[in-house]
């Protein structure tokens, strides 16, 4: 099957380097977090991409679902997480947690949402588009 569309960027320098898309549109420094053993916080790190990425394809996902006519609802808005932990060998897993919300007024019954009592929903529900 033929790619609609396909992103590309280049990293230098490994995590404290920098990033460059294609097209030139994203183009900055990046560097470990303290946490990871960088010096400091103060710029953006692959983590933050990660998550910014996936929290907006998520959104996007959410609001196909609502297109479908599955929930009828206002604002989206996706909170994307991931995290390095440490095991018994001193590796880092890497594991994410991905929560969708939604500006609530009708949640219809469907097949792939649960019901909720809340205005907020795991998108790993989703699963019908």
């Amino acid at each position: 099957m033929k790619a609609i569309y396909t992103a590309e960027a280049t990293a230098t320098g490994g995590r404290n380097g920098h990033v460059k898309s294609k097209n030139n549109v994203l183009d900055l420094e990046v560097r470990s977090p303290k946490a990871l053993g960088g010096a400091n916080d103060d710029y953006p790190n692959p983590e933050m991409l990660f998550a910014a990425g996936y929290s907006a394809c998520f959104d996007n996902a959410l609001n196909l679902v609502i297109t479908q006519g599955v929930i009828e609802t206002g604002e989206t808005s996706v909170n994307a997480k991931n995290k390095h932990r440490p095991n018994q060998k001193r590796w880092l897993w890497f594991s994410g947690r991905i929560r969708g919300k939604y500006t609530r007024s009708k949640l219809k019954t469907s097949k792939g949402i649960g019901r909720k009592s809340t205005s907020s929903m795991s998108l790993l529900q989703c699963y019908t588009w």
